[in-house]
């Protein structure tokens, strides 16, 4: 299964854009992309994945993209990304 955004919101703070997504992943998928549609990101967090003992193990920002190595779920798994930037 390949990475699928569930859903994206976007919310503008003073000048700054916040982007909450819902990002889906499954078993055998161990690099996660982001789009924001930023083109700068300043800051980001991510929830820890739905499944348990499996975790984001890398972050890295190029832009408005994130990629994200996590480890393999071995089900299906989802993780919650808030990027803010311009």
């Amino acid at each position: 299964m390949a990475v699928v955004t569930a859903w994206k919101r976007t919310d503008l703070l003073r000048k700054t854009r916040v982007v909450m997504m819902k990002m889906t992943y499954a078993s055998g998928d161990t690099s996660v992309v982001v789009n924001t549609g930023l083109k700068r990101i300043f800051s980001f967090n991510i929830s820890p994945t739905s499944v348990t003992a499996k975790k984001v193990d890398f972050a890295a920002v190029s832009g408005g993209t994130l990629t994200l190595t996590v480890a393999d779920p071995l089900a299906d798994c989802y993780l919650f990304v808030t990027a803010r930037g311009i």
